[in-house]
């Protein structure tokens, strides 16, 4: 993997990984989680309607177009809760846990989910890196559908893929916010 680029989402709290398409990894996990195909696909895709229906979610939606529908509604306002927090000068570290319980590190790999008072649609993720006490910058983002991510291909890669971006950045000393500057002047 080449060195990447990491972009400005929100000036100074969050920050998103340029994909190999050519947009953040911030822009491709919305537009993703609210395209109709690509829900279309993942719900019907046997294993993961399984996981769904008769998962940890089983009896919460009674069928895909339900998934569809809510996936779409609570990634809008998913998203816009992070942009929300970073506007009004909340902490998003808050939104976000450790992946490891035991990784307390300053670059340490974290999650975030949407939750609601009925864990309805509690299955979106996305995933970053704490750079600092208060940076975040964007890996990826997914649907969890299962308890654990080595469970499924899909959320393996994003798990991969968060572990590749820290590696790189541990490699250029990527550690606070004048560390990142200086990585993304020098890209």
């Amino acid at each position: 993997m080449s060195n990447p680029i990491i972009c400005n989402v929100y000036p100074d709290i969050l920050y998103s990984f340029l994909s190999k398409n050519g947009r953040t990894e911030w822009e491709y996990a919305y537009d993703k989680l609210t395209d109709l195909v690509f829900l279309e696909d993942f719900f019907s895709n046997q294993e993961n309607e399984r996981d769904l229906l008769y998962g940890f979610y089983k009896g919460k939606v009674d069928n895909i177009t339900d998934a569809i529908i809510l996936t779409q509604e609570m990634t809008e306002t998913f998203f816009q809760l992070v942009l929300d927090c970073c506007e009004n000068g909340g902490d998003i570290n808050c939104l976000f846990k450790n992946l490891n319980k035991f990784d307390y590190k300053v670059e340490s790999m974290i999650s975030t989910r949407m939750q609601n008072d009925e864990d309805i649609c509690d299955w979106l993720r996305l995933y970053g890196l704490r750079i600092g006490t208060t940076i975040i910058s964007i890996t990826g983002g997914t649907i969890k559908l299962t308890r654990e991510m080595r469970d499924r291909e899909h959320t393996r890669q994003e798990l991969d893929k968060l572990g590749n971006y820290k590696i790189i950045l541990n490699g250029y000393s990527v550690y606070d916010e004048e560390s990142l500057k200086e990585y993304i002047n020098t890209i």
